[in-house]
């Protein structure tokens, strides 16, 4: 259970926008006054359209927690320029 207060970390797979992440967030924070000190996702898509905002940076601004991803849109695109994927 979470207690007001306490620091926690959001771990996910996929973050394109962060809508999803945000929405977690928004949710956790009705039960408990929590600090997000940081979200860890598995793959970053980034951008989907020039008009949309980055999701890791809106997230970053409005919580003030870093965003962290073991594998980004630039490299996914890397791997296919390479014939990896």
């Amino acid at each position: 259970t979470l207690q007001d207060g306490e620091k926690i970390i959001i771990v996910d797979d996929v973050m394109t926008s962060g809508i999803s992440v945000e929405e977690r967030i928004e949710k956790l924070r009705k039960s408990a006054d929590v600090q997000v000190e940081a979200v860890l996702v598995i793959i970053n898509r980034g951008i989907l359209a020039a008009e949309e905002v980055n999701g890791a940076k809106r997230l970053e601004e409005k919580y003030r927690a870093k965003v962290y991803s073991l594998i980004t849109d630039k490299d996914i695109e890397m791997a296919v320029k390479k014939g990896i994927l």
